[in-house]
């Protein structure tokens, strides 16, 4: 297949997600971006002024959020925070400094550098992680043609693969504790990775697992929601064929209950509506509404899974599935 058919079933594929998506009885959330704080580059050497380190910070700024996935600190804050701490430049800037400043603009990562522009010309970066008081990571990027524009590009580049590599590592590691069992610190790794990588690659694959755990739990709700934000957020992602199975299951169990859990479907509609409004119960007629709606949700889903993967592993289970919400009138 071309590059451009498999473009047009990429777009075709995203747009009945989100036309299926947009009927949804529960929100999708959304996974917090990663906050960072780019402080001003301090001149170490050559004939620059400070004015290039103010405009070398700001290019950053500019990469880092067309990279996406990332929200920054307004640079009034930033101002703000180095009066607080008497700071009297960006050369004061060390990563324990860049740990109370990200502490009093909210940012989990601090950005801070060098940069020198002489016989050679290169720019030091180094991203402190707040919370833990570390360097996530130290890069020198050689400055061509002196354009900063560039190195703040690699600079930039830089950080979100070394993210990526974080969020394997992290991915692989929770893996590992759930094959041994260690089901919770599994979980807990899961909701790490949305936290510290909510853009790596690895963050649909952690969506996809808590989803996955939540169905277990009998937390359907939550389920949904997670599936939700994975379809939304990732629109691209290989794991889009699991999520929608996934998304109607939640769905269907709600209303149809799960046969390898002996409890009345009624309980987990409570905790839908629980989770959905903070009330405990609804009316008989607003009970019954949502039902129905809960159950088209669950046929649009799989419906939609069996359109765009029709030789889908799941089309078995799927189609019983579908066939009971028809026998009772989509409920």
């Amino acid at each position: 297949m071309s590059g451009l058919p498999r473009l047009l079933v990429a777009a075709a594929c995203a747009a009945l997600i989100a036309t299926v998506l947009l009927s949804a009885s529960a929100g999708a959330g959304e996974i917090p971006p990663l906050r960072l704080a780019v402080m001003e580059f301090s001149v170490v050497s050559g004939e620059s002024g400070p004015a290039r380190g103010q405009l070398l910070s700001e290019l950053l700024m500019t990469e880092l959020l067309g990279a996406g996935g990332y929200q920054l600190a307004e640079r009034l804050q930033l101002d703000q925070a180095t009066q607080e701490l008497n700071l009297q430049g960006s050369a004061q800037i060390d990563p324990a400094t860049a740990v109370a400043i990200g502490r009093r603009v909210g940012a989990q990562v601090v950005v801070i550098g060098t940069l020198s522009e002489g016989a050679e010309s290169f720019v030091l970066g180094r991203f402190v992680d707040v919370e833990r008081g570390t360097v996530l990571l130290a890069k020198t990027i050689e400055i061509k043609d002196g354009s900063l524009r560039g190195a703040a590009r690699d600079l930039a580049a830089a950080f979100k693969q070394s993210d990526d590599a974080a969020g394997a590592e992290m991915l692989a590691t929770a893996r590992r504790r759930a094959y041994l069992g260690q089901t919770q610190a599994a979980l807990e790794l899961f909701e790490e990775i949305l936290a510290k990588h909510p853009r790596s690659g690895a963050a649909d694959d952690a969506l996809l697992a808590l989803a996955q755990s939540s169905v277990a739990a009998g937390e359907y709700y939550d389920a949904a929601d997670r599936a939700e934000t994975l379809l939304e957020t990732f629109v691209d992602s290989p794991l889009t064929e699991d999520a929608l199975k996934v998304l109607g299951d939640a769905k269907y169990f709600t209303v149809f209950g799960d046969p390898n859990r002996p409890a009345d479907p009624s309980v987990f509609l409570d905790m839908w509506i629980h989770k959905q409004s903070g009330q405990e119960s609804g009316t008989a007629l607003e009970r019954m509404r949502l039902k129905a709606r809960i159950a088209q949700d669950a046929k649009a889903k799989y419906e939609l899974l069996l359109e765009l993967y029709p030789d889908t592993k799941h089309r078995q289970v799927v189609e019983e599935r579908l066939a009971k919400i028809a026998s009772h009138g989509g409920e």
